[in-house]
């Protein structure tokens, strides 16, 4: 009996811990389409449609939508860097395609999830090891949201015309 109390207690702890650690997984390796020839290293973002709509993130600092991308590093592609700041702020390991645009040495990439996710879902969990400073994954129609909810890396005019040459 007594072996018995001494049990619920170690179990409980154990499933607390489990159930609050935040395990990362392993970054996956960068997906491009072959077809696609790397282009050299640089900041990067992807342009990711869903559901007709565009997928965009959320920064904490000054609540204003903008794409997943990050800055390369260690010489990777801007492909890579691209695909490595959409794992990081929202999880899904997207395969990059083509370029859509060159704008202030940024290079925005077509990207797919290869499956059609979120059906219906306005706004998206945030994975547990999502960049801090992340506080919102949403789908927005970009026709549809004002110049001003749009962070300054890009003008509304150039994400539409962008976002039109998405297959």
């Amino acid at each position: 009996m007594h072996l018995r109390i001494l049990h619920i207690p170690l179990i409980v702890v154990t499933l607390f811990v489990i159930a609050c650690s935040r395990d990362v997984p392993s970054d996956p390796m960068c997906r491009m389409d072959p077809q696609y020839s790397a282009i050299e290293s640089g900041p990067a973002a992807c342009l990711i449609k869903l559901n007709g709509e565009l997928l965009v993130i959320q920064k904490d600092h000054d609540k204003l939508w903008s794409l997943p991308g990050h800055k390369a590093h260690n010489q990777q592609s801007a492909q890579c860097a691209a695909h490595h700041g959409v794992w990081k702020s929202t999880g899904l390991n997207v395969e990059v395609g083509k370029l859509l645009a060159s704008v202030e040495h940024i290079q925005y990439f077509s990207c797919f999830t290869g499956e059609d996710l979120f059906n219906g879902m306005v706004s998206l969990p945030l994975p547990p090891w999502a960049n801090d400073n992340i506080s919102k994954i949403a789908l927005v129609n970009p026709f549809e949201t004002e110049p001003a909810a749009w962070s300054r890396t890009i003008s509304i005019v150039e994400l539409r015309e962008m976002f039109n040459k998405i297959e």
